[in-house]
């Protein structure tokens, strides 16, 4: 397939002249300012690997964006708390008891302005925000859980 880039909204792939694709690519620039502790567990297509990250976003009125890291994806040298990186994700809802729940799931991220290795170097381990912490209650509310 030919990918061609169209502006910074998005890509269009060309299959067979007749046929054409378009995918939008969602970034985001932020600094990570909180990592959660990583969550595993056993499903149907066997263990699975989930990391989520706060991302403060660079603008006028700055965001925070809970993003996922599943599998591998959160072993990334450039998840630690300060630096600030380029996440792609991608994004996706789902319904449980007439609710709906979206999450935010990153598939690549980059570092985003200055040398990873200069960062950890010079910035000495206490100086470093610890995680937030997460109370036991949140993971143990009946009435808060759901099935994914």
């Amino acid at each position: 397939m030919l990918l061609m880039m169209i502006s910074m909204h998005g890509i269009i792939g060309i299959n067979n002249l007749s046929t054409f694709k378009i995918k939008l690519v969602m970034q985001v620039v932020g600094k990570v300012i909180s990592i959660l502790p990583e969550i595993k567990g056993i499903g149907k297509a066997g263990e699975w690997r989930k990391k989520d990250i706060i991302l403060e976003t660079e603008s006028q009125y700055p965001k925070k964006v809970c993003i996922a890291f599943w599998g591998d994806k959160g072993d990334s040298p450039f998840l630690k708390i300060g630096n600030v990186v380029k996440i792609d994700f991608e994004m996706e809802s789902k319904e449980y008891n007439s609710k709906w729940y979206t999450e935010v799931k990153a598939w690549r991220i980059q570092d985003h302005g200055s040398d990873v290795s200069t960062v950890v170097s010079t910035q000495a381990p206490s100086q470093q925000e610890p995680p937030l912490p997460i109370p036991a209650s949140a993971y143990n509310s009946e009435s808060d859980q759901v099935p994914f």
